[in-house]
C-alpha cells in the first residue's frame, strides 16, 4: 500500500490539523504493510529521508513554504481576509502540485486529505473531517473560511471513497447535513494507540 498526503498543513505555525497529520504520517510509517508515504508542499514531492526531514526539522519546512517570510508571506496572510483572494490561494498551491498528484495517481498512491478540502485527485481518496461548526454556528467564523468550506467540502465528500470523522458526533453531522452515503463515513477517535490510523485504508 503507498500513501500521498498533502503536507501544507505541516507548515508552522504548526495547527491541530498539523499536528493530527504529522502523528499520522508517523504511525502509518511504521505500518508493515505500507510500502511508501509520500506527501508535496508547493511542487516539490517528498519521500523517505526527505520526508523524515520534513517533518522533524523546522527549518526544512519553512524553506519548502513558498513566500514563508517576507512582504509576499504578509500579503499572502492578509489575503485570507478578502473575498475571492483566500480560494486563490488555495488554487495556486493545487495548481503548483498538480503535475505530481498526476504523477502519484498514475502510480496508485491513495491520497488522505487532513485538512477538510482536498485537492482533485484521479485516483483512490480519503479525506478527514473534524468537525463542522461552520454550518452550525457561522457567525463564530470568518465569512471567507466559511463561504471556502461551503464550496469546496461538498465536492470533496463527493469524490473521496472514505470519510474519516474524529466522532460518532461529526459522522451523524455530514450524514445530515451532506447526505453521503453512510457506508462512505467511518469514525476513527484520535488515540495514542498509532497502529489503528491504517485500518481505514483496506
Amino acid at each position: 500500500m503507498t500513501l500521498l498526503f498533502d503536507l501544507n498543513s505541516l507548515r508552522p505555525p504548526r495547527s491541530g490539523i498539523g499536528y493530527y497529520t504529522q502523528h499520522l504520517l508517523e504511525g502509518l510509517r511504521e505500518q508493515p504493510d505500507v510500502e511508501d508515504v509520500a506527501g508535496w508542499v508547493g511542487s516539490t514531492a517528498y519521500s523517505g529521508t526527505s520526508l523524515t526531514d520534513l517533518m522533524t526539522d523546522q527549518t526544512s519546512l519553512q524553506a519548502a513554504a513558498q513566500f514563508s517570510d517576507g512582504l509576499k508571506a504578509t500579503l499572502l496572510r492578509k489575503s485570507r481576509g478578502l473575498p475571492g483572494l483566500y480560494r486563490m490561494r488555495t488554487v495556486v498551491r493545487h495548481h503548483a502540485s498538480r503535475a505530481l498528484r498526476r504523477d502519484f495517481g498514475r502510480r496508485g498512491y491513495i491520497y488522505h486529505g487532513t485538512n477538510f478540502i482536498a485537492s482533485r485527485y484521479n485516483g483512490p481518496m480519503v479525506v478527514t473531517v473534524h468537525d463542522l461548526p461552520h454550518r452550525r454556528h457561522p457567525e463564530l467564523h470568518a465569512k471567507v473560511a466559511v463561504d471556502y468550506l461551503d464550496h469546496g467540502l461538498p465536492r470533496t465528500l463527493r469524490h473521496a471513497q472514505t470519510i474519516i470523522a474524529d466522532s460518532i458526533y461529526t459522522r451523524n453531522e455530514i450524514l445530515e447535513i451532506y447526505g453521503v452515503p453512510e457506508e462512505k463515513v467511518v469514525p476513527i477517535h484520535y488515540s495514542g494507540r498509532r497502529a489503528r490510523s491504517g485500518s481505514v485504508f483496506h
